[in-house]
């Protein structure tokens, strides 16, 4: 008879993780350095045995796990399995970060005169940042401030464009009557 003896997978090989501040939903990649022969990769989100993505074996070299779409921030594992037997172990938890940026506003002025001032006001949710545009001549355009007043050469109405985003690249917009 033969039988195989197997070793707990190793949890200490370096880990590269590509972003782990997400916008919305994204999937990631996570390279395990020097991967040990025979043992495959799942991530799992602490608390919760659902699996976000899995690697092929590894093989000795650098082995990529592409995740699945992830929506919801929380502590995440790697947890390495061997293939020839059922041995597992769990490398150190990762936080990860879900941001939820969302552009708004409303218009605090209706039925403003030609020249007059109308102040817009974001609403937005997790943006720092901001770039307005307007139509029907207005005197700016554009502008980056988070509560623009802009005044227009005609009366009319006017479609607003706002783009909001977060210090780190998270990004929305919407467009309606002004």
């Amino acid at each position: 008879k033969k039988f195989q003896v197997v070793t707990t997978p190793i949890v200490t090989n370096p880990l590269l993780i590509s972003d782990t501040i997400l916008c919305h939903s994204q999937m990631i990649d996570i390279t395990v350095q020097n991967s040990e022969n025979n043992v495959f990769y799942i991530l799992r989100k602490t608390g919760s045995q659902q699996t976000f993505g899995s690697s092929m074996p590894g093989n000795g070299n650098n082995v990529l796990l592409t995740s699945n779409s992830i929506n919801a921030e929380g502590d995440y594992y790697l947890e390495a399995s061997n293939n020839l037997a059922s041995c597992t172990a769990n490398f150190p938890p990762f936080s990860i970060v879900v941001e939820r940026t969302l552009a708004n506003f409303h218009v605090g002025l209706i039925n403003a005169e030609q020249n007059e001032p109308t102040p817009f006001y974001q609403q937005c949710s997790e943006a720092s940042n901001f770039l307005w545009s307007f139509s029907n001549q207005p005197y700016n355009p554009t502008s980056d401030l988070a509560d623009p007043a802009v005044s227009f050469l005609e009366n009319g109405q006017s479609i607003v464009n706002l783009i909001a985003w977060s210090d780190n690249g998270c990004y929305d917009s919407i467009e309606k009557p002004g």
